[in-house]
């Protein structure tokens, strides 16, 4: 895709953590999201708890 990165993570937390260190997450928007039939839609990130 051009003008998107996309990151081989190995979990949505993963995921996250990197989009939050994005500069562009200080003043805009980061969309994080798995690619169709990659992640086992089953997992959801963790709540910290």
């Amino acid at each position: 895709m051009p003008g998107r990165p996309l990151l081989d993570c190995r979990a949505l937390d993963e995921a996250l953590e990197l989009a939050a260190l994005c500069p562009m997450a200080a003043d805009g928007t980061i969309e994080v999201r798995p690619i169709a039939g990659v992640l086992d839609l089953d997992h959801r990130p963790s709540t910290g708890a």
